[in-house]
């Protein structure tokens, strides 16, 4: 991801503000979190970043440089970016400081955006976007058990166009889906951090302000109550130094913590598949909640989205794309028979359609679940492909998932090569009976017993009586061996929340009450927006540019007195 170079320009001398502990005898220095190392944290790194009780003075010797501004915001993902280009925009003076190199964070690796009310709608289809408002709110709170903010989720839906289309002002080039997704598809991946550095770049600049690249947020400054800025490590080859950033409001766009194991495992029970980027390990949290954020009640959610089998991974360095994918192919099919790490089945397979649904009950079985395969099975997808189990479409992997040049009707040549191989290198499980494929793959013998032959009988009958699996997708499993099972796992598109917020993004105390100067944006702002779970595709990158948007104008407004 080191794609970037360091856009500073000139102009340093100018924000030079006196020698490091200029009036610091009331300001208290929260402990430092950690946040320098770049890529993936090591256990002792994470273990660094856990603060200790905060100090009066702690670490101003180690202070080189003090800068000074109107509004500093902590990560560059794109809700950083945004809230930095707006806050500019609207007249503050603004440092963006970033630990790594390049800008963009996640949206650099996501596909699409679903918004409300884009001029992108105009000429489409009436299920472009959001056709519904009330429909699309309605449904998003009884997901959530009405347990979130309805102000804070309209507040988002229905500022979500606008939002784009601004950043489409400015030139991100952005394609309705079609197919009447109703989403905004990104542009090419690799425009989006030249786009993110550029945009940034000459706001900040403008603004008389800075970006800092590979500069780390160690620690908020507070002044009493409020939060007044932070002690910066900034990295330059294999030297590092402390600045001290004054600033009158402080936003914390760190991404969040998905690439932090421990963090997840303690939140959700058990290790998923990080989909985000390793470094967001959850150092702005850690630093909000030292400063008096709260932690809120459904701290914990995770952006759950898509089945990840990590058997290709393994396969790739056997057999070409396509055949490495069979299993993952076979994970996306509705007519598949899924079962738990007990053995028992779990659900209608055909939900995993719905790539956020599929997750998110997959995830209550616990670490991963079983996709089951047999010779009847394997035999049709050899002759015919994907077609010949009634699969006609392409499976609803992402793009980047899916193997080339392939369409449903290609053969799955060397089927049993693969499946076999998989065996061998102990990521797929054979048995040539029941019995034998549960005790291979750990499941309880008699519950995948019972369970094979109960689902055989509902194929055969085209009728399902556990679950009301629709008779299309009830294909006949025959009763010859060998069966297969291959281990499935949930994919994380990160976490959300962390950090309770108000509707201008302000952090805010067990009390409700905001923490003077301190915001968040992003991934870090979820937890008014969410129960425990994500609740659809799309509206993750919504928030990403909708919460950088208004809380940009949020802080300008504060730090320049016109609240």
């Amino acid at each position: 991801m080191d794609r970037g170079t360091d856009g500073r320009k000139g102009g340093d001398g100018a924000m030079r503000g006196q020698a490091a502990g200029r009036g610091s005898s009331r300001r208290t220095f929260l402990a430092k979190v950690g946040a320098g190392a770049l890529g993936v944290a090591s256990s002792g790194a994470l273990a660094a970043q856990r603060p200790a009780r905060a100090e009066e003075g702690a670490g101003q010797a180690a202070v080189a440089e003090t800068l000074d501004c109107d509004v500093l915001v902590i990560g560059g993902g794109a809700s950083g970016c945004c809230a930095a280009i707006r806050a500019a925009e609207e007249g503050a003076k603004v440092i963006l400081v970033e630990k790594g190199r390049t800008l963009g964070g996640c949206f650099n690796l996501s596909f699409a955006a679903t918004t409300y009310g884009s001029r992108f709608g105009a000429g489409q289809p009436p299920s472009f976007g959001i056709p519904d408002l009330e429909a699309y709110i309605s449904a998003w709170l009884a997901n959530s058990h009405w347990r979130c903010d309805a102000a804070a989720v309209r507040q988002l839906v229905v500022n979500s166009g606008k939002a784009y289309d601004w950043l489409a002002d400015k030139g991100l080039g952005l394609t309705p889906f079609g197919g009447g997704s109703g989403m905004l598809m990104l542009p090419d991946y690799a425009v989006r951090p030249v786009f993110w550095k550029e945009k940034t770049t000459a706001a900040v600049e403008k603004s008389g302000g800075r970006l800092m690249l590979s500069a780390a947020a160690q620690s908020l400054v507070k002044e009493g109550a409020a939060v007044v800025g932070a002690v910066v490590r900034e990295r330059d080859g294999g030297t590092t130094r402390d600045i001290r950033v004054n600033a009158k409001a402080v936003s914390i766009s760190t991404g969040g913590y998905a690439g932090n194991p421990e963090m997840v495992r303690e939140a959700v029970g058990f290790d998923v598949v990080n989909g985000s980027l390793p470094q967001n390990v959850g150092e702005g949290l850690r630093m909000a909640w030292e400063a008096g954020a709260w932690k809120p009640r459904n701290f914990g959610g995770q952006m759950l989205h898509q089945t990840i089998v990590r058997a290709t991974n393994s396969l790739a360095q056997h057999f070409e794309p396509f055949p490495a994918k069979y299993p993952l192919l076979l994970a996306y099919l509705p007519m598949t028979l899924n079962v738990g790490t007990s053995g028992l089945r779990f659900r209608d397979e055909a939900l995993i359609l719905d790539p956020v649904a599929a997750s998110n009950s997959s995830a209550y079985q616990g670490p991963h679940h079983y996709v089951i395969a047999s010779k009847r099975l394997l035999d049709a997808l050899a002759a015919g492909g994907l077609a010949a189990v009634g699969q006609t479409s392409q499976p609803g992997l992402p793009p980047e998932m899916q193997p080339p040049g392939y369409t449903p009707a290609t053969p799955w040549k060397g089927v049993y090569d693969v499946f076999d191989k998989g065996a061998q290198l102990k990521v797929v499980f054979k048995g040539d009976t029941p019995a034998k494929l549960a005790g291979a793959a750990g499941m309880d013998e008699a519950a995948f017993v019972r369970t094979f032959g109960d689902y055989r009988r509902f194929t055969l009958e085209k009728k399902d009586a556990q679950f009301g699996k629709a008779p299309a997708f009830l294909l006949d499993y025959g009763e010859e061996g060998p069966l297969y099972a291959v281990k499935a796992e949930v994919n994380n598109l990160g976490s959300f929340g962390g950090i309770q917020t108000s509707l201008r993004y302000e952090a805010l105390t067990a009390a409700h009450r905001p923490v003077p100067g301190l915001y968040a944006t992003g991934s870090e702002a979820g937890s008014n927006l969410y129960n425990d779970t994500y609740v659809g595709s799309g509206i993750g990158l919504a928030n990403a540019v909708t919460s950088g948007y208004l809380c940009g104008k949020a802080m300008a407004d504060y730090a320049l007195g016109r609240k």
